[in-house]
């Protein structure tokens, strides 16, 4: 995501004033939400959230200073801006980069290469899997989320590391009504992987019926027992 010379630039800059470690820190989040209201999307978004941050060390005093531009005058200036909490001083160079600790990618089939047909067709499979559990379904709300979300992180100490955390879920909400009495059931499961979920975890269809069977149920569901009954609480157990 950025060149070792800005890396070490930067990083150097952090300890004009006499820190003893500095870091520098960067993400890029990217994420997809979809909103299906009976068969009908109500809104789709795409977003994406980028920036970076400064940190200083000078014993166990510190200085963090950040920025949602990643340009190479942006943290720079984070740098003097995080330096600036100290006045001494330089008294210690940038360690080269020399340590490489590269996290594995978990994402088979990376959202980016997913286009928004594919997720409509899996909003729409789970209503219709709702829909058809049972005619006293009245409405289905189906979302969807994906989000990619990269670290790097680099230190004046010589070590680089950095991480990629993909994740997505997809969650079904059905209410069923009969005789004037409403019930809601949702489904939403959710994994740490990419698009390849919905062929390896998640049955979209199963989600989108899960979540009717739960709304029927409870809409036959008799009433809760209620009266007088004898409770036993042991002794330091229950907050007694």
């Amino acid at each position: 995501m950025i060149k070792s010379s800005i890396v070490n630039a930067v990083l150097d800059e952090a300890l004009r004033t006499g820190g003893d470690f500095s870091e520098l820190y960067l993400q890029d989040t990217e994420s997809n939400t979809m909103t299906m209201i009976d068969g009908k999307v109500e809104n789709a978004n795409y977003k994406r959230n980028v920036g970076a941050g400064v940190r200083v060390l000078k014993g166990t005093r510190s200085a963090y200073a950040y920025s949602a531009e990643t340009s190479e005058a942006a943290l720079i200036a984070c740098a003097k801006a995080a330096a600036s909490a100290l006045k001494g001083e330089k008294e210690y160079s940038v360690i080269p980069i020399c340590v490489d600790r590269i996290g594995e990618s978990f994402a088979k089939i990376p959202f980016s290469e997913i286009n928004n047909a594919k997720r409509i067709e899996l909003l729409r499979r789970a209503t219709n899997a709702a829909k058809s559990y049972s005619a006293e379904v009245t409405q289905v709300v189906a979302n969807y989320l994906d989000c990619d979300h990269r670290t790097w992180v680099y230190n004046s100490e010589g070590v680089h590391a950095e991480d990629r955390r993909p994740r997505v879920r997809t969650a079904v909400q059905a209410v069923a009504m009969a005789n004037g009495e409403a019930q809601t059931g949702t489904c939403s499961p959710g994994y740490g992987m990419g698009f390849e979920a919905y062929n390896e975890k998640i049955n979209i269809d199963e989600v989108g019926a899960e979540a009717a069977k739960t709304a029927a149920t409870m809409l036959h569901a008799p009433e809760c027992p209620a009266g007088t009954v004898p409770v036993v609480i042991d002794g330091g157990f229950g907050g007694v």
